[in-house]
């Protein structure tokens, strides 16, 4: 939810910074390229933040074994569960993260406009 809120608060100064750096004929083109990105990192960030709560969730198959007590099998898939959507949210946290670090290297000796 972080990284979401950041990149919603980013946008708007991203995009009038891209308007004031293209000329007139492709600022259109621009925008249209910032939103397709934009838009395509969150889809990406998404489906790998998911594939890993997934994989973490279901990597010890709890629900298959017979042997144990219901109640035992549901504590155990409860915390299955909740170490998966840590490791989602923590996959959250690493790619804002990385994106930080990338804008700060690559924005780094950008000029004041």
């Amino acid at each position: 939810m972080v990284s979401t809120l950041g990149i919603e608060f980013a946008s708007p100064i991203l995009a009038l910074y891209v308007v004031q750096c293209l000329d007139k004929g492709d600022q259109a083109l621009g925008g249209g390229l910032l939103q397709t990105a934009n838009n395509l990192g969150k889809a990406a960030g998404l489906a790998l933040a998911t594939a890993l709560q997934a994989l973490v969730t279901d990597s010890d198959a709890v629900g298959q074994n017979l042997s144990l007590a219901p109640e035992v099998r549901r504590e155990l898939g409860d915390a299955k569960l909740l170490a998966g959507l840590r490791a989602g949210q923590w996959t959250s946290v690493g790619i804002s993260c990385l994106a930080l670090g990338i804008s700060l290297v690559f924005f780094r000796g950008l000029k004041k406009l």
